[in-house]
């Protein structure tokens, strides 16, 4: 079973922590961590990944910007993925979160 089975379900709150759960797991597998080792990265708990990755909550902005300092991505880019702003340009894809994470060549 994978992360994505155990922690992505059915999203109660909206489908911007859906998304979130697309990044967090996608920044995962990008960087072959566990949520307890992305955790630790970010230094926050791994009751905290684990409300993030199943809906329950979203990361705060302080949170958010941990976010954007571990993966490069623009930290306005994590508040938009985590639906702290609204995205005016598009809505967040899987493929644009994907898109985010490759590295360039």
């Amino acid at each position: 079973m994978t992360i994505w089975n155990i922690y992505v379900k059915n999203d109660p709150m909206g489908t911007e922590n859906s998304l979130l759960s697309i990044f967090l797991v996608e920044v995962m597998r990008h960087r072959s961590r566990l949520p307890s080792q992305l955790a630790a990265d970010l230094n926050v708990s791994h009751a905290t990944v684990g409300r993030w990755l199943s809906g329950q909550d979203i990361p705060n902005v302080k949170s958010c910007r941990k976010l954007s300092e571990y993966t490069g991505i623009p930290l306005e880019r994590i508040l938009v993925i985590t639906g702290h702003l609204p995205d005016i340009e598009q809505r967040e894809s899987k493929e644009t979160i994907l898109s985010l994470l490759k590295k360039p060549e």
